[in-house]
Formats: structure tokens, sequence, C-alpha cells
């Protein structure tokens, strides 16, 4: 027996021996630079790419015998490159993060077109309870919303002719108003306004004629108009408020010839999907997003404007 060769490997197993650690260095390196192109983001694409590249360079450069070894186990190989892609998207909700620039009421920048949504109020004209009037309406939520109707009723014809001033002040005869807060949106950019454009629900439609009233005058002396959206939307349709909205600004940068930094969706109306839809619209966008502080809080009236974001 030829003890020398006790020790040593034979060329099938130092072979078998360089193509697994050939699998492991290329599947580390597939894990590792995964991990960088989601934590760069913008670099993203092309560092997910890079992986397979250079699994791709150690194939092409490995020796025939190496080659031959390698592609028996490469279904260990695969596997293990399987299970680093996969960490692609988990790695991207780990490290993505979202965050808004918010502008405050005293810097917040005046735009030259507004996007919103009237509150949707149900039946401004009649309860839906066939037909009978509001003020015989059974249910605690129904009679909650026939006060809230009848003073937008009561309020809107007090409201033509009066100054945009008045009809914002929170100590005013109009406190409270529902409408007071796309008029403030409205007063807050003042002297560079040109549009304000009104996506509506079907419950809100009705309304729509009512607040033009009151409010063309205004925008008229001001050198600016009110328009609506082309189409009617459901309330609580993700996709056809977004679809919306999307016509929306593209309609006010087409009339206005503004940039989208000079367009804002004011949030604060409409219902709670429309304020989601709004936010995600704007998020990495030029397009801006803010809110008129409600009624009863510190700072009622003012407008904060958000650019939110998200970036690894």
């Amino acid at each position: 027996m030829n003890t020398s060769d006790a020790g040593t490997a034979s060329p099938i197993s130092q072979s078998r021996g360089a193509a697994m650690r050939l699998a492991i260095i290329a599947t580390l390196a597939a894990l590792c630079m995964a991990l960088a192109g989601n934590l760069l983001y913008d670099a993203g694409r092309e560092c997910a790419e890079a992986p397979l590249r250079i699994l791709q360079a150690c194939l092409l450069e490995a020796a025939p015998a190496v080659r031959q070894k390698l592609a028996a186990s490469g279904v260990l190989a695969l596997l293990f490159l399987g299970l680093s892609l996969s960490a692609i998207p988990v790695a991207r909700r780990t490290f993505l993060r979202s965050r808004a620039r918010i502008v405050t009421a005293d810097r917040a920048p005046r735009f030259k077109a507004v996007v919103f949504a009237l509150s949707r109020q149900r039946d401004f004209d009649t309860d839906d309870a066939q037909g009978m009037p509001l003020a015989t309406s059974r249910s605690p939520a129904t009679l909650l919303t026939a006060k809230a109707l009848d003073k937008v009723r009561n309020m809107q014809p007090g409201a033509v002719g009066r100054t945009l001033d008045e009809l914002c002040d929170p100590a005013g005869p109009f406190a409270g108003w529902q409408w007071q807060q796309p008029l403030r949106a409205m007063r807050h950019s003042r002297g560079r306004l040109e549009l304000m454009c009104a996506v509506l629900t079907k419950e809100a439609e009705a309304q729509y004629k009512a607040f033009k009233a009151v409010a063309d005058p205004l925008l008229t002396e001001m050198g600016a108009r009110l328009e609506r959206s082309g189409r009617t939307i459901g309330a609580f349709d993700y996709n056809e408020i977004t679809a919306a909205l999307e016509e929306a600004i593209e309609f006010c940068r087409q009339e206005c010839r503004a940039p989208y930094e000079a367009m804002c969706i004011d949030m604060t109306g409409g219902t709670a999907v429309f304020s989601a839809a709004a936010t995600v619209k704007t998020l990495n966008s030029e397009v801006r997003l803010a809110y008129v502080v409600t009624v009863g809080a510190p700072g009622e009236g003012d407008v904060v404007v958000y650019e939110p974001s998200i970036r690894a």
C-alpha cells in the first residue's frame, strides 16, 4: 500500500469540493448583491441582476471538470440561488421607509390648481327612505345626516354674495359649515389660483350646483374658475377614484399650463377612500398633497402641505 496517497484526495473529490465551494460562493454573492440592491433602491434593478451575471461568469471561467461536477450538483446551486433571490421582496419590505416632507401653514405654497372632493352627503335633496322628507327620518344616523344637510341648505342661500373671508371665518356665522373647507383651500391660494377641479361621487353630485352658486362669484373675482372632473365615481371604489384623480390632474395641467408642482390634491373632503387614493397618488410625485385643518382643531382653517415619498 502506498502511504503517500493516503492523505491525498482523489481528483474527483477535489473537483466535487471545488464545485460545491463555487456554488456556495456564488450564492452568497447573490444574496449580498440582492440585499445591497434593495438598500440602494434607485439602483435596485441593476443590482438585482448582478448576481446572475456573477454566476454566469463563474460558470464560463470554471475548468471543464469543475463545470461537469457543478452541473451534477446544479440542483443544490439553483436551490441556494432561488432562496437568495426570494429574499428581494422581503428585504424591500424591510428596508423601505415612508416619509413626508411637511410644509406648515405659514410656509405652505399657493397653487395654480386644486383638485378636491365635496364631502359625501347622502341624498342632498331627500331622504332615501322612499322619498320621505329629512325631518321625518327615523334612525339616529339618518337624523344626524339630516341635521348636517339642513345646515348646508339653510346656509347656502345666505352664503351667496358674502366675501371669502366671511365664509371662512371660524368664529363667524358660517362656523362649522361643511363647505368652509374647500373655500379655505381656495382662499389659501388666492392670488395664484386659476382652477378648482371637483371630483364628485354619485352621492355628492347633487350638491355641486349649490356649491357652484356660492363659489363661482368668488372665483371669478379671483380670476379663477370651478370645473368638475369628467366622470362620476363610486364613493368607495378606490380604482375609480384613482382614475378620476389622474384625469383631473392632467386636465388641470393642460388647462393651466402648469407644472405638476403647481398643483395639489386636497384630501380634506370626500370619503376616507378618497383621502387614501389621494395620498397614494402623490407618493414620489411632484403633485402636492394638502389638508385643511378641520373644525375645532388647533389652527382650524390652516392649510398644511405634504410631499409624501417612499425611499430605501
